[in-house]
């Protein structure tokens, strides 16, 4: 056994130790628990990155339905953002990470439209972007 292997025993052996203390499950049960466990942990362990299973890529439809007028619906967590900046700040994700991880076209917004127009009306409320007055 290498080290991953080992590292993923026993970490299989507390994950089911603390799965079964919390839930019922049968003694024929066991045994099926225990290798699926294990052989979920040996791959993170191991570093394979083809073995863990791909994130479905979004449909257009879903891609769509994710962004409305008063937010934009997170691929992460399935939350609902006014701006999805801060949230892929906290995830260690650029704007062009999150896209790509996804398969969002370039073009995808980040901020809902409400969002942005009250920015920008607040904005140009304070005469931002406008020529500078000349000093007297």
């Amino acid at each position: 056994m290498n080290k991953a292997q080992e590292r993923a025993a026993e970490i299989a052996a507390q994950v089911v130790a603390a799965y079964v203390s919390n839930n019922a499950v049968a003694a024929d049960d066991l045994p099926g628990l225990t290798a699926r466990t294990y052989a979920a942990l040996e791959v993170v362990f191991a570093g394979q990155p083809g073995a863990v299973a791909p994130r479905n890529a979004p449909t257009a439809e879903e891609i769509a339905a994710s962004i409305t007028d008063d937010a934009i619906i997170s691929f992460e967590n399935g939350r609902r953002y006014r701006s999805l900046r801060r949230h892929l700040n906290q995830l260690g994700l650029t704007d062009d990470q999150y896209r790509a991880k996804w398969g969002l076209p370039d073009d995808y917004p980040l901020v809902a439209k409400s969002f942005s127009d009250l920015r920008s009306n607040a904005a140009r409320a304070q005469r931002f972007g406008g020529l500078a007055v000349a000093a007297e």
